[in-house]
């Protein structure tokens, strides 16, 4: 059988659709399982080979910003509590788990269940998060990082995404750690929103 030239453009057609689609849909995140209702957001990890300490103030002259860690793990826990989850308290995750950095979820839980503290961990791991150009003012970020819960009984994952390096835009200018605090804010909505909403119970 022969295939004329319009059977090949039709052919080569339907493949290039079928490849963009295939290649543009991302794959659902499902929603944490509805047993999860108190977490604790443990201090993020880095695994881009630098430490997340803070970049300069916008203002030279202001005090230093908060380092990314701590920026995180506070918009974490804030996006958490929008979404209907019950939060432990910050200072008492840092007083039970010893200020102790997860490098892996099975460390979460181990840390969790090593302070019988009765809350799924919520661990997260850094693999990139670094301005597009070398210079203090941007106007996106570009950031890839997984988010995984862990039962602190079973020690088993029980949710996770991660999120590929791709720009996250700061719907404008901003410099230095005011640029962190925006990305981070922006990355926790979108990172956190398949997790789903927690109705009181």
């Amino acid at each position: 059988m022969t295939i004329t030239r319009p059977g090949w453009t039709f052919l080569l057609t339907l493949l290039a659709s079928v490849l963009v689609g295939s290649a543009g849909c991302a794959p659902a995140v499902a929603p944490a399982p509805a047993t999860v209702r108190r977490i604790a957001v443990l201090p993020p990890f880095d695994a881009m080979g630098a430490p997340l300490s803070p970049r300069a103030p916008a203002d030279l002259g202001a005090a230093p910003t908060l380092g990314l860690r701590a920026i995180l793990a506070s918009e974490a826990r804030t996006q958490l509590a929008r979404q209907g989850f019950e939060v432990v308290d910050p200072n008492f995750v840092e007083t039970a788990t010893g200020g102790r950095v997860p490098s892996s979820p099975e460390m979460a839980a181990e840390i969790l269940r090593s302070v019988k503290l009765d809350a799924a961990g919520l661990f997260m791991r850094v693999r990139r998060w670094e301005f597009p150009y070398p210079t203090f003012r941007t106007d996106e970020v570009i950031v890839s990082l997984d988010a995984l819960l862990v039962d602190p009984t079973s020690g088993q994952i029980v949710w996770q995404v991660r999120r590929p390096a791709k720009p996250v835009p700061l719907h404008g200018v901003a410099i230095g750690g005011q640029a962190d605090a925006v990305a981070a804010e922006e990355v926790m909505k979108e990172v956190l929103a398949p997790l789903g909403q927690r109705l009181p119970s």
